[in-house]
């Protein structure tokens, strides 16, 4: 729904109106953009993406630091597997001590999480959304995008555009020919993206509200289930636990 909606608004143009109908096929003025090459609603911009967000790289740490288990004393380290889809899961992790941890390097929720460094391509360049209350930090193959202070109210457009077939398309592009399968802050920030009037972005931004939240709360029982069916299934198998 959420990509749905982007691509209406933001691909075809068709945001509602001043009369609520849709802008382009209603005839909205449209003018050329030389540096996206492509037709945009009157008094739309293009920019980079690094106007709008921040990248923080994640934690390095080595096999002596990985505890067994989470107490008081240790944190939760999401890694590129933990990346799937469009969200992040926060299964099979790694505990280390929570003093390895900085405060940026921990997750908030919607924040985003992007794949930067892995052995296969295909993974470089995943992201998805964080959709839980509880604090985990994450590895230095990964960085996490917030929006900068300034541009707060775009944070559900950031978010989207960020799983949008052309942001994907970007990625793919800056990993042709490559070796190594490493993506740098550069390759994100410099980004090319059209930049919607501010009545417009907050239009979007209630309307993506609800679909988070929806979205967050459905990942979280997900999460929950599985927990729950991880931890019953071997009671079952060795007889502990039976079905009546």
């Amino acid at each position: 729904m959420a990509k749905t909606l982007y691509d209406y608004w933001f691909v075809q143009f068709d945001f509602p109106d001043a009369n609520g109908k849709p802008y382009k096929t209603s005839g909205g003025k449209m003018e050329y953009n030389a540096t996206l090459k492509r037709e945009i609603p009157a008094g739309w911009n293009d920019s980079i993406l690094g106007k709008f967000i921040e990248l923080d790289r994640g934690v390095t740490y080595s096999k002596e630091d990985v505890r067994t288990q989470d107490d008081k004393d240790t944190i939760g380290i999401l890694r590129a597997t933990n990346v799937t889809g469009n969200n992040v899961d926060i299964d099979d992790l790694v505990f280390i001590p929570s003093s390895r941890v900085n405060v940026n390097q921990m997750l908030n929720k919607f924040d985003i999480l992007i794949v930067m460094s892995s052995g296969s391509k295909e993974h470089v360049g995943k992201n998805g959304v964080y959709y839980f209350e509880k604090k985990h930090a994450f590895g230095a193959f990964c960085s996490k995008i917030t929006p900068v202070r300034k541009y707060m109210i775009f944070g559900y457009f950031i978010n989207t555009f960020l799983q949008s077939k052309w942001f994907k398309s970007y990625i793919n592009n800056q990993c042709l020919g490559t070796n190594i399968n490493n993506l740098t802050n550069t390759h994100i920030t410099n980004c090319e993206i059209i930049c919607p009037t501010p009545d417009v972005v907050a239009l979007f931004e209630n309307k993506m509200m609800p679909i988070y939240n929806k979205l967050a709360s459905n990942t979280q029982e997900n999460s929950h289930l599985i927990q729950l069916r991880d931890w019953l299934l071997p009671l079952l198998m060795n007889g502990q636990v039976t079905v009546k």
